[in-house]
């Protein structure tokens, strides 16, 4: 299996950094980056599933409970 390897400096170390904003954009994201360069290789948006799981419970008749958002 190939070893992934970041395109700018070659480290083979990976982090995930703090939620981030984008500009004009409502939701945080992550970025999956280099730990050496912090070159960034990859974007989660960690919010989005539990977002389309509450809209669906909502719609459902379901009552969420505000502390779990």
């Amino acid at each position: 299996m190939a070893i992934s390897k970041c395109v700018k400096c070659g480290s083979t170390s990976f982090e995930i950094t703090e939620a981030m904003r984008i500009h004009n954009d409502r939701d945080m994201v992550h970025f999956i980056q280099c730990s050496q360069c912090g070159g960034v290789v990859g974007v989660q948006e960690p919010f989005s599933a539990w977002r389309l799981l509450v809209a669906l419970a909502q719609k459902l008749g379901h009552p969420v409970d505000d502390m779990l958002r």
